[in-house]
């Protein structure tokens, strides 16, 4: 019983934000998210690992 009022919070709190924000649903958006975060982190390792051109 606790999962299901945890799941329906969930989707009321996800379908209350889209719609305050008037915007549209896009399954994808975590994976969008993760892919930003792991190009960001590839783009900051290598400017670690590139020596300071002189």
């Amino acid at each position: 019983m606790k999962a299901q009022v945890a799941v329906q919070r969930k989707l009321l709190i996800l379908v209350y934000t889209l719609c305050k924000k008037d915007q549209e649903y896009e399954p994808d958006y975590f994976n969008k998210k993760i892919a930003q975060a792991e190009a960001q982190a590839t783009q900051d390792k290598l400017k670690k690992s590139l020596p300071l051109e002189v």
